[in-house]
Parts: C-alpha cells; sequence; structure tokens
C-alpha cells in the first residue's frame, strides 16, 4: 500500500513523473489554444483596416496578439520537449513554461480588450465602461500569474538549488 520506490507518490501509486506528463499535456492543450485565437484574431482584424491604422489601440491590438501567438509558441515547443519524461527536464519546463503562458494569456486579453475597443470607440461610454472592466480584470489576472515571474527569476539567480513549487511533489525515501 504504501510507496515502493522514490517514483511513487502518496499512497495512490501515481508517480512523479506521470503526474507531470498530464501537466505537460494540459499545458500543451492551452497554449495551442492560445495560438489558434490569435491567429485567428490576426485574420479577422478588428473594424475596417483604412480607418484603424493610425489609431494607438489598434497599435496595442497588432503588438498584443502578435506577442502572445509567438510565445504561447515557444511554450508548446517547451511543453513538447516536456513529453521526453525526465525529470530533471520536466522540472525545468514547468518553471520556464508557465511564466511563458502567464505571459501569453495576459497579452491575448490585452490584445481582446484593444480589439473590441477599437470596434466600439465610437460610442464613448461604452468604450470606457468596458475598458475599465476589463483593465480591472487583468490586472486581478495578472497579479496571480506574475507569481510564476518571480519563481523563474528566483531559480535563474540561483541555478544550484532546486526550488519547491507548488505542482511537484517530493519523492518519499
Amino acid at each position: 500500500m504504501g510507496a515502493k520506490g522514490p517514483q511513487s507518490v502518496g499512497t495512490d501509486n501515481i508517480s512523479v513523473t506521470e503526474r507531470h506528463k498530464d501537466t505537460v499535456e494540459s499545458l500543451s492543450v492551452i497554449s495551442t489554444l492560445i495560438i489558434t485565437a490569435s491567429v485567428a484574431a490576426c485574420l479577422a482584424v478588428p473594424g475596417e483596416a483604412d480607418d484603424n491604422l493610425h489609431k494607438a489601440m489598434f497599435h496595442l491590438f497588432i503588438f498584443c496578439i502578435t506577442v502572445s501567438m509567438f510565445i504561447s509558441t515557444g511554450a508548446t515547443i517547451i511543453l513538447i520537449w516536456g513529453r521526453l519524461g525526465v525529470i530533471q527536464l520536466l522540472n525545468l519546463v514547468m518553471v520556464v513554461a508557465l511564466p511563458l503562458l502567464g505571459t501569453a494569456v495576459v497579452t491575448l486579453f490585452l490584445a481582446f480588450m484593444a480589439g473590441i475597443y477599437t470596434v466600439i470607440s465610437k460610442l464613448t461610454w461604452l468604450a470606457t465602461t468596458f475598458l475599465i472592466i476589463t483593465c480591472i480584470f487583468t490586472c486581478k489576472i495578472s497579479r496571480y500569474i506574475s507569481h510564476y515571474r518571480f519563481i523563474f527569476l528566483a531559480s535563474l539567480a540561483e541555478k544550484e538549488r532546486q526550488l519547491p513549487l507548488p505542482f511537484v511533489a517530493e519523492p518519499k525515501e
């Protein structure tokens, strides 16, 4: 009933590698969905292109959707490496991929905000209300996602020390 080896976690006989693989697969799906949404948004540019070329929010839309697409593409490639099953590589993949996906989600939110604002900017009251609500929501979400940025920076500063991550179970001896 107990742990049979260093790869077992608790009493439920699920190895650390299997848990990581499940997490990597879930994050791969999320990053692929972000890529899909970014490409779809690039192909369906909001508003009329001639009117929007000189608007700052349209420029923000283009910038954020591009950043979101490329960052999530990089995270997807890194997550594919994580499917190899090497436990040290899985830890590195998690430390690097989570901040990238967090940044991709925040820039996708900002691109959505800029795109909708570009479309409804002629209705000032609606555009301002939408902008305020979206900014509050994005700030709340990015506050929780930014935690992983600090973990990533701390791991770069202290390469020799293994950081305790909330999703990694320590092997029992």
